[in-house]
């Protein structure tokens, strides 16, 4: 193959080149030292552009529109248009036409890993007083901006207007309008409720007032003989809710009533009921006495209406316990008794009473009778000491025992009219037979123990004695049979 003689010269050149760079390579290398090729240079990253020196800096992005973010209607384009309630919290957004550039508090990261600081926005209000706004700042890189802020009680509708801008651009606005409070419920812990008791109320809004007394509800109701309600109630500062009290009246049936609160163009009606007492207990009595007294009870759950509350009453046997025909609890009362005299039943009568549609019974056990006897004779000498006969010829007691048949629970209120217990005795002296003594002791409708001083006896001597209970005839009894009652109490032995 042949080579042109200008290809030839440039080889010869390529080879000398190459000939002085191994040479170099050789040189540069020490004893001992292994030679290394080289790394190509790294490009260099070319410098970010700059404003050129005299130039103007880059214009920040501008406000694009503001926004109320708040309840009410909201129109978009031009100036947005919002209500709001005063003292309750507002929301606005402030739009961006790009990104916001660091310009404050650059050059570190939140703890979120995004760029810290932001672009400021200026804001303004229309009128300070109702809302006094400071300045927002636009996190890096997000195209808008959100903050909160709570306007002034008013006590008439106040249009505002939020105004927002960035540096050397025009600011873009909402119009807000703040509304005094509105009245938006009417709540009562109860919607029925026993006639005399409380029934508490409260008033919401949706926003606290202006001042005190700016802001009054009238109430009404339509029957003011149930309820009483105060005629008007004030909102006090800071409060979006007004309590009060409505004190119901006692109603002989149950009445439902409406409760109406009126504010501005707001009417709101809350009924409520005003029931009357019912039949809470019904119980059968038996007063003690001579004769007892055989009676019903009824208990109400509450004041009786200023009618009085009549409770009928039915017997099962009117022959053996003839009560009236009602029990009447008076006005403003919560119970009620009626009674007839009573000295016997012999069987169990039921008495039902019925109020307001409900019914209740009781019933009353047998009653026989009182019977009187001698229930226990003891005796005992001058000291107290119990003796089974007389030791001297020392006065000595005998201890009597009248029973009214108490023993029986039956009886412990069928007391006898105070009666007489009759004691005789006669003392045999062993020559002739002594007159001996006859005499009467009172004795209470309660019976009970009645102690009697005997004289004392010769040896060999001792007293007859009779006991009779009821010995006039005072007391209808149960049984006459068992009213004499016989002893004998012997004096010392003969010597």
């Amino acid at each position: 193959m042949m080579i042109p003689n200008c290809s030839k010269r440039i080889l010869i050149r390529f080879a000398a080149l190459a000939s002085v760079f191994v040479l170099t390579l050789v040189l540069s290398v020490g004893p001992g030292e292994t030679a290394q090729i080289p790394s190509p240079p790294r490009a260099k990253t070319p410098p970010q552009p700059q404003t050129p020196p005299g130039q103007p800096a880059a214009p920040l992005p501008s406000v694009k529109a503001v926004t109320v973010l708040a309840k009410g209607p909201v129109q978009t384009g031009g100036l947005v248009k919002a209500s709001a309630t005063g003292g309750q919290e507002v929301g606005i957004r402030v739009a961006l036409t790009g990104p916001a550039p660091c310009v404050t508090n650059c050059g570190k990261q939140t703890l979120t890993g995004q760029p810290s600081g932001g672009m400021p926005v200026m804001l303004s209000s229309s009128n300070p007083g109702v809302a006094n706004l400071q300045g927002l700042a636009v996190p890096t890189g997000q195209t808008y901006g959100e903050f909160r802020f709570v306007p002034s009680p008013v006590n008439v509708s106040t249009s505002l207007v939020i105004s927002a801008w960035t540096q050397g651009s025009a600011p873009q606005s909402a119009g807000l309008t703040i509304l005094p409070p509105i009245l938006t419920n009417l709540v009562l812990d109860q919607s029925g409720v026993l006639g005399g008791t409380t029934v508490h109320g409260a008033l919401h809004f949706n926003g606290p007032p202006a001042s005190a007394g700016a802001v009054k509800v009238q109430l009404s109701t339509t029957n003011s003989a149930a309820v009483k309600i105060p005629a008007t109630v004030a909102l006090e500062p800071n409060k979006t809710v007004a309590n009060f009290d409505i004190p119901t009246l006692v109603f002989g049936e149950d009445t439902t009533v409406l409760v109406v609160a009126t504010y501005q163009d707001r009417i709101l009606p809350v009924p409520i009921t005003v029931r009357a007492a019912a039949l809470k207990s019904f119980s059968y009595s038996v007063g003690c006495g001579h004769p007892g007294q055989a009676g019903v009870r009824a208990v109400l759950t509450g004041p009786a209406g200023p009618q009085g509350a009549v409770i009928a009453l039915s017997i099962s046997d009117p022959a053996l316990l003839p009560l009236p025909a009602t029990l009447v609890v008076a006005a403003q009362q919560t119970e009620g008794t009626v009674s007839t005299p009573l000295k016997e039943l012999l069987k169990s009568v039921t008495v039902t009473g019925s109020y307001q549609g409900s019914n209740a019974t009781t019933t009353f056990h047998a009653f026989p009778k009182p019977d009187l006897y001698v229930k226990s004779v003891s005796f005992y000498d001058r000291y107290g000491n119990a003796i089974n006969r007389a030791q001297d010829s020392e006065p000595f007691k005998m201890r009597v025992a009248v029973s009214i048949g108490a023993d029986d629970a039956h009886f412990v209120c069928l007391l006898p009219p105070p009666t007489t217990l009759h004691v005789s005795y006669l003392s045999p002296t062993g020559i002739e037979t002594s007159s001996g003594r006859s005499f009467d002791v009172a004795v209470g409708s309660n019976g009970g123990t009645i102690d009697i001083d005997l004289p004392g006896l010769q040896p060999g001597s001792y007293h007859d004695i009779i006991l009779t209970t009821d010995y006039r005839k005072q007391v209808d009894e149960r049984s006459e049979s068992n009213n004499t009652e016989k002893v004998k109490i012997n004096g010392p032995a003969p010597q």
